[in-house]
């Protein structure tokens, strides 16, 4: 499976989420749920609000691949729910694929 996650980076009460506090949530909480690897990128998202406004948020996608296991699931809901909750975040996107990787 192919599962990328999208972490907004500005907080709703103002400011950003910084480098380090990304690089943080990454070595400490990300990394070690997956031990074999995993690549992230800058994103640019946008989109309209009901009242017309555009909106726009810098963002970090995270893509992983892994097998179908119930722990791998739960880890990355554990994710979801640590940086919704560190961050004061609305939600965090997930897009589940299947794939067929080789190496």
């Amino acid at each position: 499976m192919q599962t990328t996650l999208w972490f907004g980076l500005s907080k709703p009460q103002g400011g950003t989420v910084s480098a380090s506090d990304w690089q943080q949530f990454l070595d400490q909480e990300v990394t070690p749920r997956f031990k074999a690897g995993l690549s992230v990128y800058d994103a640019n998202g946008q989109w309209l609000e009901k009242s017309g406004r555009l909106a726009r948020e810098q963002s970090k996608a995270l893509l992983l691949i892994h097998g179908t296991e119930r722990s791998v699931n739960d880890d990355i809901e554990a994710l979801r729910t640590l940086y919704r909750q560190r961050f004061g975040q609305e939600s965090v996107m997930r897009v589940d694929a299947p794939v067929c990787v080789g190496f």
